[in-house]
């Protein structure tokens, strides 16, 4: 039964992409723009597309929407079916939240960036939900930061 909703899983998460090409992450050619923005290359072309690779033995498959050779967002998921990364770009840098998750869906950390640069406040927390770090940054420089003790007895240093 298990083995069913994992297969069906699969195939609802790749429906859209049945019937359209999808290569590799890791078989785009990187280069930087003179802005040095990362482009990504396919066959000497600028790739527009969503790659589709599977990582950590199979257990999770990650997703990079590609515009014109630049990234438009990646989001990663488990088997399962839950979401454990949700970062969102613009012209091609990371912008606006950019969000990790633990194995058992607690959030890991929540950053801000503005045009690649981590910007206001960021969070990080431990496996339990109990708060890791808050940082303040401003033009990707780190101004702030306040630390907070591991909770007692929990294993939180390992993310799932």
């Amino acid at each position: 039964m298990n083995k069913w909703i994992v297969l069906i899983t699969v195939l609802v998460m790749n429906w859209p992409l049945f019937g359209q090409n999808t290569v590799s992450f890791e078989h785009l050619d990187k280069r930087l723009s003179a802005e040095a923005i990362p482009l990504y290359y396919h066959q000497g072309e600028l790739y527009s597309g969503t790659t589709v690779d599977s990582f950590e033995q199979g257990q999770k498959i990650y997703y990079y929407d590609i515009l014109k050779g630049k990234i438009q967002s990646h989001t990663a998921f488990e088997y399962t079916g839950r979401q454990v990364r949700d970062f969102n770009y613009e012209n091609g840098l990371l912008h606006g939240k950019v969000t990790s998750y633990f194995g058992n869906g607690q959030k890991y950390f929540e950053d801000h960036y503005k045009k690649g640069l981590r910007e206001g406040r960021q969070y990080g927390w431990y496996r339990d939900g109990s708060p890791r770090y808050v940082i303040d940054c401003m033009g990707g420089v780190e101004i702030f930061r306040t630390d907070y003790p591991k909770p007692a007895n929990k294993e939180t240093d390992e993310k799932d």
